[in-house]
C-alpha cells in the first residue's frame, strides 16, 4: 500500500489513492520533533487507515518544513518508526506543489496556506526561489500573517466599530495576556493565529476586510512572486487562504499583468 501526505503546519491530508482523505495535526519538522511527529502519525493517522501499518510499503511525503537535509531526516525517521516496511520519499511542500500543478510544464508555484512560499519550476526542478523568512520575518499572505493582521488592528483600536462588536462576539474571552501567552509560551504561534483567518472569510464584504486581504496578497505578490515570474509563466497556488479568498488572489495576479494559473485547495488527487 502506498501513502500520499500533503503536510502543512495546520494540517496534514493523507491519501491511499482509493478516494478521499485522512486528515492529522500538521507534521512541521520546523515546530515538532521526531517523537512529536511519530505520535500524531500512530495516534491520529493508524486509527483511520483501512490496513495495518505493516501493509504499507511506500509513504511519499511533500511538506511545509521540509527545506533542509536535518528537517527531512526527522519527518523520514518519524515515518520510519510507523510504518517499519515501507520506503519513504521527503520532500518540500513547494516541490510537491509544483509537480501537481506544473506537472513537466514550467511556472511559478506559490503555497499561501498557514504559511507561505514560492518558487519558479523549470519542469523538472525547482529553477529559483526566495528564502523563506518563517512566521516571524515572512510568511506574506498566509494565515498566519492574517491572524496577526487582525489582533493589531484589534488591539490598536483600527477596526471599524462593527467589525469590533463581531470580533468581541467570536472571541468573547481573548485579551492581551492570552495572545501574548500563544505568541511566547504555546506551541505553534502560527497556528494559532492562522485559525484567525477564519474571521475574514466569515466577514466578506467589509471594506477592512477586503482591504486587508488586498494589501497582504499583493504584498506576497510583489516580494516573493515578482521576482520569479516572466511574461509566459502561469503562477499557480495551492493552499487554504489562496482557495478561499482565490477571487482577490486573481485581481492581485492581473494587476501585476502575470498570467493566473491553477488554484487549488491541496495537491492530492483526492
Amino acid at each position: 500500500m502506498r501513502l500520499l501526505c500533503d503536510g502543512g503546519s495546520t494540517k496534514a491530508l493523507w491519501s491511499d489513492g482509493s478516494g478521499g482523505f485522512f486528515r492529522t495535526t500538521g507534521c512541521n519538522p520546523r515546530y515538532l520533533d521526531e517523537r512529536a511527529i511519530a505520535e500524531v502519525l500512530s495516534l491520529e493517522l493508524l486509527p483511520q487507515l483501512p490496513f495495518p501499518a505493516e501493509a504499507c510499503t511506500e509513504v511519499v511525503f511533500y511538506g511545509a518544513g521540509c527545506a533542509t537535509e536535518t528537517d527531512c531526516a526527522r519527518v523520514e525517521n518519524a515515518l520510519r518508526s510507523v510504518f517499519v516496511h515501507a520506503s519513504a520519499t521527503i520532500g518540500s511542500d513547494l516541490i510537491g506543489a509544483a509537480r501537481w500543478t506544473c506537472g513537466d510544464i514550467p511556472g511559478v508555484v506559490c503555497i499561501l496556506g498557514t504559511g507561505s512560499n514560492a518558487a519558479r519550476w523549470d519542469g523538472l526542478r525547482i529553477e529559483d526561489s526566495l528564502p523563506s523568512l518563517g512566521f516571524l520575518l515572512g510568511d506574506e499572505g498566509s494565515g498566519a500573517e492574517l491572524g496577526k493582521r487582525l489582533l493589531k488592528a484589534f488591539f490598536y483600536r483600527e477596526l471599524p466599530p462593527e467589525l469590533v462588536h463581531r470580533f468581541r462576539t467570536a472571541y468573547p474571552v481573548l485579551d492581551r495576556t492570552e495572545v501574548l501567552d500563544a505568541l511566547y509560551r504555546r506551541p505553534m504561534p502560527n497556528r494559532w493565529c492562522a485559525e484567525f483567518a477564519f474571521f475574514y472569510g466569515q466577514n466578506r464584504g467589509n471594506k477592512w476586510i477586503e482591504n486587508n486581504l488586498h494589501e497582504e496578497f499583493s504584498a506576497f505578490v510583489a516580494r516573493r512572486v515578482a521576482p520569479l515570474a516572466a511574461p509566459d509563466l502561469p503562477v499557480h497556488a495551492v493552499g487554504g487562504v489562496a482557495w478561499h479568498f482565490r477571487d482577490i488572489w486573481k485581481n492581485c495576479l492581473d494587476e501585476k499583468k502575470m498570467a493566473v494559473g491553477e488554484i487549488i485547495l491541496s495537491p492530492l488527487p483526492l
